[in-house]
């Protein structure tokens, strides 16, 4: 019997494909939203073999946040369809934060108008909750009884959340939506997040505002996108060559990959703003020149009549045509806080990535070309520039970037890769299974070119990794400042475990094969001068006792997907789908398929090793089922075995990660000792029931017409799992110490309810924690709890066995009637009353403290300004209610908010010395975002502190003495800055002259200050560009002086010259003649151009032969005119208006030789002299 299987063959698959009577976009993500959501989604560690590779450029602080900015480097390996993005190809900026979006079947934000096409067939997830009201409870979708009771309402939404990925400063975790419309958090943090403008979305519409916020819990509140500007967005249109021209007629949604950190706000009302570029081409909405990237690619895929279960496919499943992708993606433009302002300046491309000769949206996107750091007086205190170099792939078409240099200030660090030459086109099917190069350009197809009913015997013989090929492009080298470096080695992945699905049920089980993985890991990290760590991924097989590949590779193979959504009975809809692309980068903030269980690092040569152990695959493998009553067949009585065992083959199996990559133990060996030094054993606990901390799914997952099919449910689990024990073994000669310590978590929150810690002793010391949320009593702490600042310890007790030693109680008030703040802290012994060790007496509006007196120590005031960055003033043995008396509450008010001080905190310590002569006062000043400059005691010494023009601390001085210097030694730094006009004439006639500077050295990034003084001093121009253009009326001598300032090294020229104008040259211009031999006519055209009404003597000279009665000359200068024939000269005087007056001379009806010449002789007024030429003919 004939039956449709679509056939999938798509190991190295990581992006929503859809089905090719919906033409709807793949969804694919930049690589900057990619990489930042795999950042996001599991740390970067030995687990996977991936090094922590990161260039920190710059920290912005105000007050309590740290806003660090960085550059992030992929190690994972050369994938071709890969975009260089914004730094360079593998870099990526991160700056701010971001949470990114993989979508699961469908996004979830999705209204579907089922009338339009394309469209995907079904409402999303958060829209039928929202909208909809379809909150369904979870229990009936894990069961599938939802399928039944929601029947008579019709199925049209899917129940599969999307996985969201945040990333922000130290924050990092993912999170989905529940069905009742709740976000559910993977984290060992507390984040709170809100969903309230989270928007529906229309694909026949342009996106709207849509934006998430994140709060943390010191009740500090992120906000994710907003306007387009701030969002990624996989547009919708998907092209293929030769069908659609016009990218802007066509494109209306998307899906939003991405949504970029746009504000930061503090419980005190502190507020910084991350500002994107505007677009501006407004009328296109969101679609600009420079902001969309283009990717191609083949897309190979089969839906085919077959007889199963023969062994053949009917058709090629190869594409001919190429298939193109446009991602809008964002361009942070500034960083805008109280402290200062970042700002991120960029360039458009030289070359692009993928082929621009077609007719796709062929414009060039921007590349990151410099950062400056202004503080909040404007001036520039940190400079960061970045340097690009571009090689051409193999199609001599398609370009990559490379980040080559990054100077920050003087200070230069380079960037050395290996084989960048002979690059494959971005579109090459020469890849592996995970989407690395293998070199396989010739590859006709990304499908098997066999297939069997058994997934394990297709034939993938041409889509194997290649080290070679995989290493291409790779970071070899950094080298520092200093001269020295570190280098880097990869290798490909090898396993020698496989998790393997077995055909014939739906288990998993292991098989102790080895073999090689798509992709690199780090093999040695060299540093010079320093010490060589080597890494190796060895452990013993608990079978034959022998050593084997620590790689676990999770090889569950998918061949056949149908899913998702056409009608099949019971109101349910499933959709046929079989594609296979090259566009591997998208999604990829997925689980690594290949991880490690042990990983040895070894210093030097000697045998000083530390060793890692992690929980993988083999320890907490994927679930097939959930249990009875989780899957069902559809039309279960018409099927063979092998039917059911090809239908189970596509169960959608439920992910255990949450458990997967924690570390196990840590061993360390020292050097010269083949017996560990101490051992570090850890034990993780699911806190509270599994089952009931999970979001659950139902899809139909497969379906051969309406012959037979399957659906199933799988759990997206959120629950805590956390460390629990931690047991350190310390090692000396026979001797071993042994201390455990146990840690309980809260239940309101994931913090430390208790730490007992047992030594060799056998003593047992406890401290336990209480939290806002368990003394809801306290007025305070309710008030904290309803702001989500759920983290301050409010309570901690110290116990001796059973014997309370110690309880310490920090007490919260509400401050400025805006935000609350610690405001004493108590302490008990025993059973005792409690005494206070310190009172916080006041804080400003910025949660600034402002006084605080400490138990038998006298009370301490501080006041600040910068903005309320820095404290100027600090007494000690003064109160602070005296010392607003004194100096006015408003003063002080005045003070902080003051950018620079400007002298007023030296008035006011002096005022306040002489009215507190018992107080100890010291004064700080500072250069805001660099570091303080001085430190004086009124009544002791006074430190000053010098930076050089990179900010690096220079000089330290007590009472003018110097008594420390330092001195940096960097070799690897920018050339020297220099500079030169780029004329040197000693002197230029009047009019209008341009001037210019010949600039080399330093970063290319240049100021400049142009002014021009006449010979009084007077300044007549000045300019901020690259040149300077003045009009000049009056003769006289002049100065010019020009400024060249290096806004990243901060190096400064300053050059002068003087030079003369010379009078005003009344002269012939714009001449022109033209003759006709014909006729016997010719003509000579000129202008004189006068600065002022101007005298002027002429003296005309001719010989005109008349040899016919016609014959004879013409001259007219603006109104005068004079004729006539024969041989004479003459003189006149004319008087010529300022401005430009026409002159002619003209010869008519001429038989033989003839001329008229026309002098200017001598001009009279003031400024203006007789110029060249002073000459003008006509002859014949």
């Amino acid at each position: 019997m004939k039956k449709i299987i679509t056939l999938l063959c798509l190991l190295f698959l990581s992006v929503t494909i859809w089905g090719q009577t919906y033409d709807v976009s793949i969804p694919v993500m930049s690589p900057e939203a990619a990489s930042l959501g795999r950042f996001g989604a599991y740390p970067i560690s030995y687990y996977t073999g991936t090094p922590d590779i990161s260039i920190p450029l710059y920290q912005l602080n105000v007050h309590n946040l740290e806003i660090p900015i960085t550059l992030q480097y992929d190690a994972s390996g050369f994938i071709p369809n890969k975009d260089s993005g914004k730094v360079g190809h593998d870099w990526v900026l991160m700056a701010g934060g971001v949470i990114t979006r993989s979508v699961n079947s469908v996004p979830d934000e999705l209204w579907t108008n089922f009338g339009e096409r394309p469209n995907y067939g079904v409402h999303g997830h958060w829209y039928a909750i929202k909208d909809l009201n379809r909150k369904l409870n979870e229990d009936s979708v894990r069961t599938l009884k939802y399928i039944t009771t929601s029947a008579a309402k019709g199925i049209d939404f899917e129940t599969t959340p999307d996985m969201f990925s945040f990333n922000f400063g130290k924050h990092r975790g993912q999170f989905f939506i529940a069905h009742d419309g709740t976000p559910k958090v993977i984290s060992d943090g507390n984040y709170r997040i809100d969903l309230t403008n989270f928007a529906i979305q229309h694909m026949g519409q342009f996106t709207v505002d849509s934006s998430i916020s994140i709060t943390t819990d010191d009740g500090t509140k992120y906000t994710f996108g907003g306007s387009p500007e701030s969002l990624e967005i996989s547009l919708r249109l998907r092209l293929v060559e030769g069908e659609v021209d016009d990218l802007m007629e066509d494109t209306y949604n998307g899906v939003i990959n991405a949504f970029y950190l746009t504000s930061i706000e503090t419980p005190d009302g502190e507020k910084v703003e991350f500002i994107y570029k505007t677009y501006e081409k407004q009328t296109s909405q969101y679609v600009d020149d420079d902001n969309i990237v283009k990717n191609c690619y083949y897309a190979d895929g089969a839906n085919t009549i077959m007889n199963y279960p023969d062994n053949f496919w009917s058709g090629s499943g190869m594409t001919l045509k190429r298939r193109y992708t446009f991602t809008k993606v964002a361009y942070l433009s500034e960083i805008c806080s109280s402290a200062g302002t970042v700002t991120f300046n960029y360039m458009t491309k030289e070359y692009p990535f993928c082929d621009t000769r077609k007719h796709f949206w062929n414009q060039k996107t921007l590349r990151l070309d410099n950062i400056l750091v202004t503080n909040n007086n404007g001036t520039i205190v940190k400079g960061i520039k970045l340097y690009h170099s571009y090689f051409v792939a193999n199609d001599n078409t398609s370009y990559r970037m490379f980040l080559t240099d990054i100077l920050c200030g003087k200070e230069k660090y380079s960037f050395t890769y290996t084989d960048q030459k002979n690059l494959p086109r971005p579109e090459t099917r020469g890849i592996d299974l995970r989407g690395y190069y293998n070199g396989y350009d010739n590859n006709r197809s990304l499908l098997t070119s066999k297939y069997v009913y058994n997934p394990d015997q297709v034939d993938f013989s041409h889509r194997q990794p290649d080290f070679n090929c995989a290493s291409k492009a790779m970071l070899k080298r950094i080298t520092y400042p200093t001269g020295g470096y570190t280098e880097f080695t990869f290798e490909n992945h090898q396993y020698g475990t496989r998790m393997h699905r077995v055909f014939t049920s739906h288990d998993i089980v292991n098989d102790r094969v080895s073999g090689m993985v798509g992709g690199l890991r780090i093999k040695e990290i060299r540093n010079v001068p320093g010490e060589v760590r080597t890494f190796t991924y060895e452990t013993e097989s608990p079978e034959t006792k022998k050593t084997i590949s620590s790689g676990v590779f999770s090889d569950l193979k998918t061949y056949a997907i149908l899913a998702h959504f056409e009608h099949i009975g019971l109101g349910i809809n499933a959709w046929f789908i079989s594609e296979a692309s090259n566009v591997v980068h998208a999604n990829s903030f997925s689980e690594s398929e290949i991880v490690y269980s042990r990983v040895t690092e070894t210093h030097g040569t000697g045998n000083g090793k530390t060793v890692y152990d992690y929980s993988t695959y083999l320890d907490h493998p994927d679930l097939p089922t959930l249990g009875s009553g989780t899957y069902a067949y559809y039309k279960q009585t018409a099927l063979t075995n092998d039917q059911k065992n090809l239908l189970r083959y596509m169960l959608a199996y439920t992910s255990q990660r949450i458990k997967r990559g924690k570390l196990q133990s840590l061993t360390e060996y020292a050097e010269g000792n083949t017996l560990p030094k101490r051992k570090t054993t850890y034990t993780y606990t699911v806190k509270g029931n599994m089952d009931a901390q999970a979001v659950y799914a139902a899809e139909v997952r497969m379906l051969i017409v309406s012959q037979y099919g399957i659906c199933n449910s799988q759990a997206f689990y959120y629950y805590p799992y956390q460390l629990t024990r931690e047991v350190v073994e310390e090692y000396s000669g026979s001797q071993c110490l042994t201390r455990q310590t146990d840690y309980v978590y809260n239940d309101h929150n994931k913090q430390l309810k208790e730490v007992r810690t047992i030594g060799s002793d056998g003593v047992v010391h406890r401290t336990e924690y209480s939290y806002p949320a368990d003394n809801m009593g306290e007025t305070a702490c309710a008030a904290m709890v309803g702001r989500f600042m759920v983290a301050p310890v409010i309570y901690e007790k110290q116990y001796a066995g059973n014997a309370l030693l110690k309880t310490r109680h920090n007490k919260y008030a509400l401050f400025q009637n805006t935000f609350y703040a610690l405001s004493s802290v108590e302490e008990a012994y025993g059973n005792g009353p409690y005494h206070t060790l310190v009172t916080f007496h006041d804080y400003d509006k910025r949660r600034n403290l402002l006084s605080f007196t400490e138990r038998g120590k006298p009370t301490e005031v501080f006041l600040w300004g910068y903005g309320y960055q820095y404290p100027v003033i600090r007494m000690v043995n003064a109160s602070l209610d005296a010392v607003r008396h004194h100096a006015g509450a408003a003063t002080l008010d005045v003070l902080a908010d003051e950018p620079m001080p400007m002298g007023k905190d030296t008035l006011l310590a002096d005022r306040l010395a002489a009215a507190f002569p018992s107080a100890q006062i010291t004064t700080y000043e500072y250069n805001p975002l660099v570091g303080m400059t001085a430190m004086k005691n009124l009544r002791g010494l006074r430190h000053t502190y010098n930076y050089d023009v990179w900010g690096r601390l220079q000089e330290l001085y007590v009472d003018g003495k110097r008594v420390q210097e330092l001195i940096y030694n960097h070799t690897h730094t920018a050339s020297a800055l220099s500079a030169s006009f780029g004329s040197s004439a000693s002197s230029y006639d009047q009019g209008t002259q341009t001037f210019s500077m010949n600039v080399s050295g330093g970063s290319d990034v240049y100021d400049y200050k142009w002014e021009l003084k006449d010979s009084n001093g007077k300044r007549v121009a000045s300019s901020t560009g690259n040149t300077l253009t003045y009009t000049f009326k009056e003769a006289g001598s002049y100065t010019l002086t020009c400024t060249v300032k290096d806004l990243i090294t901060q190096e400064e020229i300053t050059k002068s010259r003087s030079f003369t104008i010379n009078k005003f040259q009344v002269k012939f211009s714009n001449i022109s003649d033209s003759s006709f031999p014909s006729t016997g006519d010719a003509s000579t055209r000129a202008t004189i151009n006068c600065q002022k009404p101007t005298t002027i003597e002429f003296r005309m000279e001719y010989r005109v032969k008349a040899a016919s009665p016609t014959t004879h000359f013409e001259c007219r200068i603006g109104n005068y005119f004079h004729s006539g024939s024969g041989r004479g000269k003459k003189d006149f005087t004319l008087t010529l208006p300022q401005g430009k007056t026409n002159v002619s001379l003209d010869l008519f009806n001429i038989y033989a030789e003839s001329m008229v010449e026309l002098y200017i002789v001598k001009v009279t007024a003031e400024g203006s002299q007789v110029g060249s030429p002073n000459f003008l003919e006509v002859a014949f």
